[in-house]
């Protein structure tokens, strides 16, 4: 279905980003392209899809689909092409829907162009694919605007949108980063269905998300610097990987069973070279952890070689000597933190949130902290979890000032955080509490360079802001030495939060609140800014509040973990405790949705999230929608604080047993 033949692709007079890529996919075949950001792989997909913009052009090489050559394809019959025979599903779901448009009159607009149908048999066919994108009430999701939808809801509206013209080849540029590990689950489950529904359907899925791919590709590549440097089956690529950049991309998995509590992750040092800087040798030489000296650093041509069976391929001069190669893990300094005293203590916070529709119509309510509960003790690391709306981020916000609560309180520092806006918050408390973003971008002056930025946040933290002070931050961070005279466009994604975490680190913070820090980067850039914030917190005794949705994440770094749903805390206690015998139900569908990089796991089926759009009475427990174990007793009466072991507590009507099997939960009474 798809056949692409020594493809090359440069913009403008550049050099080429994609270098001779060979990809073949099969009618009724997932394929997996896999690797870090500036790769190529998104550039393949444009290519496909004759979408290139900013002077991208092919300079070399040929895509077919389903045998016709898409360069030969005139204007009109692109236009035709697109959407008929190819379709994208891109990365951002809200820049493909317009927001002043109804769903349904964005899904007819597909249709345009494409006459033979009839109103009532678009209708059937936009309700027969909303159904089978998993929306039980499709005329609701009809007459919604976007911004009604939540992340996954509109993610999946997209899918339908790709659907709906019956596509020969489906092409899925990162269609789940940045959503939460359940609605993730969610879409993976869902181009699964797809795929095995279709029959014939090719889908081209592009992702840095090992486990994400692992649960829908049927074969993988994996890309490096404009290359595919190993190919194969996905249980060859992902259990018996060949190319040392593969290895190292499976050992920085924070899920990586090789490690051990405490243990540091492994991080691939250095960055993807850029196009120019390129040779004719092997392109990860220079952070090649297994490179022999007078052999990889020939500047031999290299070609993918056999290294395995079944199409097991892979572009490395060392194929034969890395078979029983292991990343030892190293262990992490950590201090001791039994019996820390608290710096923040929150008690039955809340924050609700209302306005009227932007279109008009009754007002909306979103309650964002309800009685909110629990402490972060002196250079301790406790993350908040849960999916997007849960609260997490507003709680952020109140305690850095960014907003304020309606009641209850947030006692640290001497003051109630919870009451206490930014702008009446003294220099040496704005110093005490910092806050790491989860997009650098917006919160980098692209017109500063790096060094005025850190230089200002050195002079409103107190401490001297010269020169060497400004060289010791960059240091800390491990950025380039020249990091200080260059913008941020200038710097890598990786690269900008490191930025974000200097500047966090300027005022020499007792409490650093790291929102979503690493939810958009690769796997190896994760790594490296994970232990610089470990190493961070053991050098200096900050406390953190960690926010992710990554729960493999959440395990390797924290003391503590709060479990949020709907701004209600249903579960929280010691990490090791709730990851390794969670109790509320909400809990266990988060850690079902983590998927680790072997297609042999079998994940549990779960529940797809509600989109009746009925929520539960006040008071009730906001999960009882969703709950695959509710009991009768949970829609009619509020759910109890149960305290279990220690500082384990749960918020629920079931009773459970605490035998060491752990056996099956049992009614109330």
């Amino acid at each position: 279905m798809l056949d692409i033949a020594g493809l090359r692709v440069a913009y403008d007079d550049g050099p080429a980003i994609v270098r001779g890529v060979d990809l073949r996919l099969r009618a009724g075949e997932t394929y997996g392209l896999v690797g870090e950001s500036g790769c190529g792989k998104s550039t393949i997909a444009y290519a496909v899809e004759r979408h290139l913009e900013g002077g991208g052009r092919i300079t070399g090489g040929t895509i077919k689909v389903d045998g016709i050559d898409v360069e030969t394809l005139s204007p009109g019959d692109l236009r035709r092409w697109r959407g008929s025979v190819v379709s994208l599903v891109q990365q951002n779901p809200t820049t493909a829907l317009n927001p002043s448009m109804r769903i349904g009159s964005q899904l007819l607009e597909v249709f345009a162009g494409r006459p033979g149908r009839s109103a009532d048999d678009r209708d059937a066919q936009i309700d027969t694919v909303l159904r089978r994108v998993r929306f039980q009430d499709p005329r609701r999701i009809r007459a919604s605007w976007p911004h009604q939808l939540s992340g996954g809801q509109v993610q999946r509206v997209t899918i339908a949108m790709a659907l709906l013209t019956r596509p020969k080849l489906l092409l899925l540029d990162e269609p789940t980063t940045g959503l939460d590990a359940t609605i993730e689950a969610e879409v993976a489950t869902l181009v699964k269905e797809i795929a095995r529904d279709a029959g014939d359907m090719a889908l081209l899925y592009i992702s840095h998300n090992l486990g994400l791919i692992a649960r829908v590709a049927d074969r993988i590549g994996v890309m490096y610097a404009g290359q595919i440097v190993e190919e194969g089956t996905a249980r060859a690529v992902l259990k018996t990987p060949a190319h040392p950049y593969t290895r190292s991309l499976l050992a920085s998995l924070p899920g990586n069973p090789a490690l051990r509590p405490g243990d540091r992750l492994h991080t691939i040092p250095g960055q993807v070279p850029r196009p120019e800087d390129l040779g004719g040798g092997c392109a990860f030489l220079p952070r090649c952890p297994s490179a022999k000296p007078g052999l990889c650093d020939t500047g031999v041509a290299l070609t993918l070689c056999e290294a395995g069976g079944e199409g097991h391929v892979a572009r490395c001069l060392r194929l034969g000597d890395l078979a029983d190669q292991a990343f030892a893990p190293q262990a992490h300094s950590t201090p001791a933190r039994d019996g820390s005293p608290a710096i923040v203590e929150i008690a039955d916070l809340d924050r609700t949130f209302r306005s009227r529709s932007r279109f008009g119509g009754a007002s909306e309510t979103v309650v964002a902290a309800n009685g909110v509960s629990f402490t972060i003790g002196q250079g301790e690391i406790v993350s908040l979890v849960g999916e997007s709306g849960s609260g997490k981020s507003t709680i952020a916000r109140i305690l850095t000032g960014l907003d304020t609560a309606d009641s209850g309180r947030a006692l640290g520092f001497g003051v109630n955080l919870a009451q206490l806006p930014a702008g009446e918050r003294a220099a040496a408390l704005v110093s005490a509490i910092r806050i790491i973003f989860q997009n650098p971008d917006n919160t980098l002056n692209p017109a500063h360079r790096i060094g005025r930025i850190l230089r200002r946040a050195l002079k409103r933290g107190g401490r001297p802001s010269g020169a060497d002070a400004v060289a010791d931050l960059v240091r800390a961070v491990r950025l380039p030495s020249d990091a200080a005279s260059r913008f941020p466009s200038d710097l890598s994604g990786g690269q900008r939060q490191r930025v974000a975490i200097a500047r966090a680190l300027a005022g020499r913070a007792d409490l650093i609140i790291a929102d979503e820090p690493v939810a958009a980067l690769d796997v190896s850039v994760q790594a490296a800014i994970i232990e610089l914030l470990r190493d961070v917190h053991a050098g200096q005794g900050s406390a953190i509040l960690f926010i992710s949705h990554d729960l493999d994440l959440v395990r390797h770094i924290s003391d503590r973990v709060v479990v949020l749903y709907r701004g209600t805390v249903v579960e929280q206690g010691p990490a090791a405790a709730v990851f390794a015998a969670p109790h509320h139900p909400y809990t266990e569908v988060l850690l079902a949705a983590v998927h680790p990089p072997d297609p042999d796991h079998d994940a549990p089926e779960m529940p797809f999230a509600d989109d009746s759009g009925a929520g539960p009475e006040p008071g009730l427990c906001p999960f009882v929608g969703r709950c695959h174990r509710s009991l009768p007793v949970c829609r009619h009466r509020p759910a109890p604080e149960q305290r279990l072991a220690g500082q384990h507590m749960i918020r629920c009507h079931i009773d459970f047993d605490h035998s060491p099997q752990n056996t099956p939960p049992q009614p109330r009474g």
